[in-house]
């Protein structure tokens, strides 16, 4: 269950990332469901958070995309909703804190302060997103930058929001993460154009471009080689099925005997190995071709070969069902028959020297 809720979690993140808050919400409900039969209190509080965070994350998103399509009455209700899930954060924070939730969720406040326009609130949660992220030193979360350069340029301070821009694309860059990447030269190039300067903001978009060439060489790189690996695994999936083929028909081969197509010695060893020990008669017969020489020398080594072959035809279409049948010897055949009958024997092995 515990993997399950995580994986709730990871696509929420994920559908909110692509902008579909409504599906990331629906695997918020999905994860609240969960927590009461997880095993143990800390877990439920620890997959509490992220399950607040994640929310106020979605319904933040649900703002945006409201007043982009000019819904004001939901707007308003997903505002209220994304204060509720951020105070529900920082309520579950106060009992265990998490510095990288702690973080996004004052990123969260700050954006949602913007779009209240509350600048001084925005600057407030911003830096506190920020002392967060120095204070964690890690390098993966870009919010605390990214929202302080929304902050900065909002309070109409350019400078100082192409250096947390920068510092957000240093580390993007670092990490090779082309998503990111792009969305932060895109800001970059808005805020350019927003202060005017055309040149910088078409340099940047150059530079978007070609970053975002290489990525499309790299992935069709990677295309290529992975349709390579998949004929290869086509290919080795097919020498394998005929290598096994080969295998399976060269052990039969090994418990036959070529010309009769009866078992040889090998193939009636492993057969009788087989037999599972009881208290059953076993019954053993050897035959013999009588004068097989004579044929051979009068008539040609062809003509013994037919003469085998036909009586081991004979044998094998006469001999009981469950018997072994092998060829022991050059004119010598062996029957093996387990559970027979001891007063029946004489009678079946008249039969089939007469057959």
């Amino acid at each position: 269950l515990v993997d399950v809720a995580h994986a709730h979690v990871n696509l929420a993140f994920l559908e909110n990332l692509s902008g579909q808050p409504e599906e990331a919400l629906h695997q918020l409900n999905l994860l609240e469901e969960l927590l009461p039969n997880l095993p143990d209190e800390a877990t439920r509080q620890s997959l509490a958070l992220y399950l607040h965070e994640n929310r106020a994350h979605s319904y933040l998103n649900l703002v945006q995309q409201a007043r982009e399509r000019g819904r004001s009455a939901a707007e308003a209700e997903a505002r209220a909703q994304a204060h509720a899930e951020i105070q529900a954060t920082r309520e579950g924070l106060a009992q265990q804190p998490a510095g990288l939730i702690a973080l996004t969720t004052e990123a969260h406040a700050a954006r949602l302060a913007l779009l209240e326009g509350d600048l001084e609130q925005a600057e407030q949660h911003a830096r506190a997103a920020l002392d967060h992220h120095n204070q964690l030193g890690q390098q993966i979360y870009l919010e605390a930058h990214l929202v302080m350069a929304e902050v900065s340029a909002a309070q109409g301070q350019p400078e100082q929001a192409h250096a947390h821009y920068r510092a957000a694309l240093d580390s993007a860059r670092y990490q090779n993460r082309h998503r990111e990447t792009q969305a932060v030269l895109r800001a970059i190039a808005r805020l350019y154009e927003q202060q005017g300067n055309l040149p910088a903001a078409l340099n940047t978009y150059r530079d978007a471009l070609e970053r975002a060439q290489l990525a499309l060489d790299r992935l069709a790189h990677i295309e290529q080689r992975h349709a390579d690996l998949t004929r290869e695994l086509h290919q080795a999936r097919a020498e394998a099925r005929g290598w096994q083929e080969s295998v399976r028909r060269a052990e039969a081969q090994a418990r036959q005997d070529a010309l009769t197509g009866l078992l040889n010695r090998r193939g009636l060893q492993d057969s009788l190995a087989q037999l599972t020990p009881d208290a059953a008669p076993l019954l053993l017969a050897l035959f013999d071709i009588d004068d097989f020489k004579s044929v051979n020398d009068h008539h040609s080594h062809a003509t013994g070969d037919a003469a085998l072959q036909g009586v081991a035809n004979r044998l094998s279409a006469l001999a009981p069902e469950g018997s072994l049948l092998a060829r022991y010897g050059g004119e010598e055949f062996l029957l093996v028959l387990p559970g027979a009958n001891p007063a029946e024997a004489p009678a079946l092995i008249e039969r089939l020297r007469q057959g």
